[in-house]
């Protein structure tokens, strides 16, 4: 395992429906795209600027174990 510094640049509700986990994109604008609009859904202000040559990891967990299973918060970081 390695160190990591990460650095959020979004976090927002959603639900299993959203294709808020992808791993595949067809080119670097797919991609680019695809960090562009979780950005957008983000419910917090950064200034992190993230491209296509940022390596990302994504958080998911449900957002309330007593309710509907099917809601989760995700946050959004790249690593330095």
């Amino acid at each position: 395992y390695g160190k990591y510094q990460l650095q959020v640049f979004s976090a927002y509700k959603t639900t299993t429906k959203d294709n808020y986990i992808r791993t595949d994109f067809e080119n670097d604008q797919d991609y680019q795209q695809f960090l562009d609009e979780t950005k957008r859904k983000s419910v917090i202000n950064s200034d992190v600027n993230v491209t296509v040559k940022d390596r990302i990891m994504i958080l998911s967990t449900c957002e309330d174990a007593y309710s509907e299973t099917t809601k989760r918060i995700v946050v959004v970081a790249k690593n330095n």
